[in-house]
């Protein structure tokens, strides 16, 4: 049930009006309030009822000691990381209200999820400079709760806040401690940036760091992977599907519009990894990856210059209408890489050849020759 303005939490926070709310809470602007005596503006979260399998007697005391652990490590950080955080003051449980916590109040802040909204009203595409650096931010600042074992749990544009140039993490709600890599959980988060593994009742850091991939590729491309309207705390059969059919492929997932960036790409793409130990394992190596000096790539060899030129040249004769010398150009391309062994590093990259110069043989009018070729493609190892 919603407070109204006016009432009074824990004898202490006096509720001025409702900012917003959602599946988990409402949040408030309130005046704190010492003997009749406004001491400052906060804001404060009150949970709802049916969070009580998340707050309530499913995890007994832990909620009070990861609260602890929380304000510890974010209080323990250094300045510079401790303002990428909204400051927590108080959690509680207040007869009427229920179990509430008290925040830092950010005037003239946004949160990301109005950012994305707007630029995407606009049609504007954000630098990808500036999501590099709201992605640095935000990895930095996860990087303390996992330095602490702690995982946000609910990381999305919703519950993250746009201050002139800082973001800030807030909504430390659903924190949740784990020891090792995985940990059971009791649910955790908005399905539509909760990690796979998080369905499973499994719980890492690495979760997390699936949450901020999205984040930041919504920031990005002004859209979200995964579609739909939410149902609940269960995704429908729907929603599960969208997720299962969706791979991040970098250079192929955004929008040809978007800011190219490289290195962006990669980390968000190996921030979106199913399987949780092809991703990054915690905010830091994360951030490590995206503060990575960009790679030389090797120089090819001779050898491996001279077959991607043949295979150019298959394809732009096929292009001119000339199967015949493509058939020529594949076919040298086949047979330098059968005498070299280790030009093309993978069979798909062989199989791709094949198909190739079976296609150009079939159209040169030479049938025997793609026969010879899809015999020599059966047989690859």
């Amino acid at each position: 049930m919603a407070l109204t303005d006016g009432a009074l939490v824990a004898g202490r926070y006096q509720v001025e009006r409702r900012l917003g709310g959602g599946n988990f809470g409402d949040v408030y602007r309130v005046r704190e309030m010492q003997n009749g005596v406004p001491l400052r503006t906060l804001a404060l979260k009150v949970m709802k009822n049916q969070d009580e399998a998340v707050f309530g007697s499913a995890r007994g005391n832990d909620v009070a000691a990861e609260y602890a652990s929380m304000v510890a490590a974010t209080e323990a950080a250094p300045p510079e990381l401790r303002r990428h955080f909204i400051q927590v003051y108080a959690m509680g449980d207040d007869p009427d209200a229920g179990r509430y916590m008290a925040m830092e109040y950010l005037s003239g802040a946004d949160t990301l999820e109005k950012v994305i909204k707007r630029n995407a009203a606009a049609g504007y595409h954000p630098p990808a400079s500036l999501v590099l650096r709201y992605g640095r931010q935000l990895l930095a600042a996860l990087s303390v709760l996992h330095g602490a074992n702690l995982v946000h749990c609910d990381i999305k544009p919703d519950n993250l806040y746009v201050q002139g140039e800082t973001l800030r993490v807030g909504d430390f709600g659903l924190t949740a401690r784990t020891s090792g890599f995985l940990t059971d959980s009791q649910g955790a988060g908005q399905i539509y940036y909760m990690a796979p593994e998080v369905f499973s009742r499994q719980l890492s850091a690495a979760s997390d760091v699936y949450s901020a991939g999205l984040t930041l590729y919504e920031l990005w491309t002004n859209t979200h992977p995964f579609t739909g309207e939410e149902d609940g705390p269960n995704p429908s059969a729907r929603q599960m599907q969208l997720r299962d059919n969706w791979a991040y492929v970098p250079g192929q997932s955004v929008h040809p519009m978007v800011d190219a960036s490289p290195l962006l790409d990669e980390v968000i793409a190996t921030c979106l990894q199913r399987s949780l130990h092809r991703r990054y394992r915690d905010a830091a190596a994360a951030l490590q990856a995206l503060d990575a000096p960009p790679a030389v790539p090797a120089k090819a060899s001779p050898d491996r210059a001279r077959l991607d030129a043949l295979v150019r040249a298959g394809d732009d004769a096929c292009a001119a209408g000339d199967p015949a010398k493509a058939v020529d150009h594949f076919a040298a391309a086949l047979q330098l890489d059968a005498q070299k062994a280790v030009l093309m590093h993978s069979r798909d990259a062989r199989v791709e050849i094949y198909k190739k110069i079976i296609s150009a043989c079939r159209a040169a009018g030479k049938p025997s020759y793609a026969a010879l070729y899809e015999r020599k493609l059966k047989a690859l190892p």
